[in-house]
């Protein structure tokens, strides 16, 4: 019985937290896009550093719903998978500490 309540709950708010704010960084910049406020460079480039966030924000939330998982292996997969995500994702504190939470307590006997 090595679930991780703790590393799930993280990672979930994490996620969550991240879709969010990957859903306002991408309505922003494509609203201030279409009002040529944004210069210099192409403007869709900001937009999909927002779907990125998304993303990423989204894979967090799948990774800390697997950690809730009675198998230690499967845990300990979807943690490292989950602390993966955080680092491409532009380090979210809050997935990586649930990864990291969920790695440890899958060692755990």
């Amino acid at each position: 019985m090595t679930k991780s309540t703790t590393g799930f709950v993280l990672a979930l708010i994490g996620g969550i937290l991240q879709v969010l704010v990957g859903l306002l960084l991408t309505m922003v910049f494509n609203l201030a896009s279409n009002a040529n406020l944004i210069t210099g460079g192409p403007s869709y480039f900001y937009s999909l550093f927002g779907v990125w966030i998304l993303v990423f924000g989204a894979l967090s939330i799948v990774g800390g719903v697997k950690m809730n998982s009675e198998d230690s292996a499967t845990v300990k997969k979807w943690g490292i998978a989950t602390i993966i995500f955080s680092v491409a994702s532009m380090l979210n504190l809050l997935t990586f500490i649930g990864g990291i939470l969920g790695v440890v307590q899958s060692s755990k006997k």
